[in-house]
């Protein structure tokens, strides 16, 4: 999808690829007992009406393959990067747990992680651009940087 991005510059594609990414991580338990589960499990049904578990709960079951989607998606991200930068709109699209807020030309990136964080940037140039962007931003825990546009 990220390849396809590149190529056709849909930025509706990738804000639904960034999204799904988030979800996805937000939805994996990072204790257990969080969402009736266990720390790390994935599931692959959610409960929003009472059904077969209480509503907000999850199918009790871990599967192996949504587990290996996730840690696909974050082999792929580290591989391919994790903000991507469409020059000609100046919009970002951010793959990682990062609070971002859009300034004057450019962004301001936050991590808010007790961790430090290396994210590659991709940019998506305009025809016959010569503007310079860094290939990663290292954020120490808490930090917070500026990404001109």
């Amino acid at each position: 999808m990220i390849e396809l991005w590149k190529a056709t510059g849909d930025a509706y594609l990738m804000k639904q690829n960034a999204n799904c990414i988030l979800a996805l991580h937000q939805m994996m338990p990072p204790y257990d007992g969080c969402l009736d589960a266990k720390r790390g499990m994935m599931t692959e049904r959610y409960y929003q009406t009472q059904d077969d578990g209480g509503k907000g709960q999850i199918m009790p079951v871990a599967h192996s393959w949504c587990t290996g989607l996730i840690l696909l998606t974050g082999l792929t991200l580290q591989d391919k990067g994790h903000l991507y930068l469409e020059e000609a709109t100046g919009a970002l699209f951010v793959c990682e747990a990062v609070t971002v807020r859009k300034l004057r030309g450019g962004y301001e990136i936050t991590n808010p992680w007790m961790t430090d964080l290396t994210l590659k940037l991709v940019v998506r140039k305009t025809k016959g651009s010569k503007k310079k962007y860094p290939a990663q931003i290292v954020l120490k825990a808490g930090e917070i940087t500026t990404l001109k546009t």
